[in-house]
């Protein structure tokens, strides 16, 4: 589950007490973060040079194995749940 949202183009950030995001930012910009149960993230962007959306995705592990775990089981219900 999403347990925050951060919108740099808008200047919001719904995990933090008054809204604003701590990082720098500008009407506009193409950069959403989406904050996910257990210290997960996974952060959309538009690419600067190229038609594309490049995707970032931050998992916490007690190890590199869970860590890939954790990484795999989002990665498959995000496919799961919007392709």
């Amino acid at each position: 589950p999403i347990t925050g949202v951060m919108d740099l183009g808008l200047g919001i950030d719904t995990s933090r007490p008054d809204g604003k995001p701590v990082l720098p930012w500008k009407q506009g910009d193409s950069h959403i973060m989406f904050m996910l149960e257990g210290g997960a993230s996974l952060t959309l962007r538009a690419s600067g040079t190229e038609p594309k959306l490049k995707y970032y995705l931050e998992v916490v592990g007690e190890n590199r194995a869970e860590a890939f775990e954790r990484a795999e089981a989002v990665e498959t219900a995000l496919i799961e749940d919007l392709v």
